[in-house]
């Protein structure tokens, strides 16, 4: 099928999508999500496709270097401590529930171990998407819930590690300890170093833009891709990468770059992501397994929201609802 038929009407139903949603008052994202459901697998307009998936995470990996730019780095360190705690209990009690419930239901004791390890992941680029429609982003709450989702990554990532090698012949903790210590290493140095060595390869940045049309703004996607490379390469997810990547960056140095990286990601790549995300969910394969599936949804619903409220509690007094600075997108 011919490229731009599919993207004609993932923008369009994205559009329309979000609109109908926030019409009702539900984040434009969750009307994104179920455009793709339509528009794939019920009425099976467009069907997925590499080049749409690799659209999509350009999308979801601007969205988060966005996302991270908008977060000042020394209060996101501050209340590093908070979202780890929140972190720790929003994976704690998921995978202690998702262990029980599958011996509940008669697994063994490694599919048991699986279904818990699948209910501790937290989707860092929807939370990020719904606390900037609903200017949550730069409250104390908000960075609080990106801290917890950043750590709730690692963690996930850590706990997957173990349990992918202990199914493998000859397990070797060694490989635990690896990966951990190249996720350590990977943020001490984006967050100690990057913070210095970004602004100077913006500076060249800028002054190639006199130079060559749109210099800036090349490189500031390749430095983006960049990270998001490494982090992935390491285990971690590639948005990762570039959230953190947005956090040492001033945008004080990016100037119009950031109304075009705007114009980019939320006009174009990221309701591919979101779009495409729900052309994945194959509805015949979910209904001949809807108790089972409502079942453990239930279970991740409430394992997560009570994990998360448990670790927060410590915190509810200092948190408040009004933002202290929240997000606005730029206009031209």
């Amino acid at each position: 099928m011919n490229i731009l038929l599919p993207l004609i009407f993932i923008l369009i139903g994205a559009k329309i999508g979000g609109f109908v949603a926030e019409k009702l008052k539900q984040p434009a994202v969750l009307g994104e999500l179920l455009t793709g459901v339509v528009i794939g697998p019920v009425l099976g307009i467009i069907s997925t496709d590499e080049l749409i998936s690799a659209m999509g995470k350009l999308g979801i990996v601007i969205l988060m270097f966005l996302a991270g730019m908008h977060i000042d780095l020394e209060r996101f360190k501050k209340l590093l401590e908070s979202g780890s705690v929140v972190a720790l209990c929003g994976v704690a009690v998921p995978f202690t529930l998702g262990v029980i419930l599958g011996l509940y239901m008669g697994w063994d004791l490694y599919q048991s171990l699986f279904l818990g390890g699948i209910l501790t992941p937290t989707s860092v680029s929807i939370t990020t998407r719904t606390l900037a429609e609903m200017k949550k982003l730069r409250t104390k709450a908000g960075v609080i819930i990106l801290d917890a989702a950043v750590v709730d990554d690692i963690l996930g990532i850590l706990i997957l590690t173990v349990l992918l090698a202990t199914v493998k012949p000859g397990f070797n903790f060694f490989n635990f300890i690896v990966v951990f210590l190249e996720i350590v290493a990977f943020f001490f140095i984006v967050i100690k170093f990057g913070k210095k060595l970004v602004p100077n390869f913006l500076k060249f940045g800028r002054y190639l833009d006199f130079r060559v049309k749109e210099g800036l703004f090349s490189l500031v996607l390749a430095l983006i891709f960049f990270f998001s490379l490494v982090a992935n390469s390491i285990g971690l997810s590639l948005i990762t990468g570039a959230f953190l990547l947005g956090l040492i960056t001033p945008r004080n140095r990016l100037g119009r770059v950031e109304h075009e990286l705007y114009a980019l990601g939320y006009g174009f790549l990221i309701p591919i992501f979101f779009v495409y995300a729900g052309t994945l969910i194959d509805i015949s394969v979910i209904l001949p397994f809807l108790p089972l599936i409502l079942l453990i949804l239930f279970v991740a619903f409430l394992s997560k929201i009570a994990g998360c409220f448990v670790g927060s509690l410590p915190y509810t007094r200092s948190i408040k609802a009004v933002s202290y600075t929240h997000l606005t997108l730029p206009t031209n």
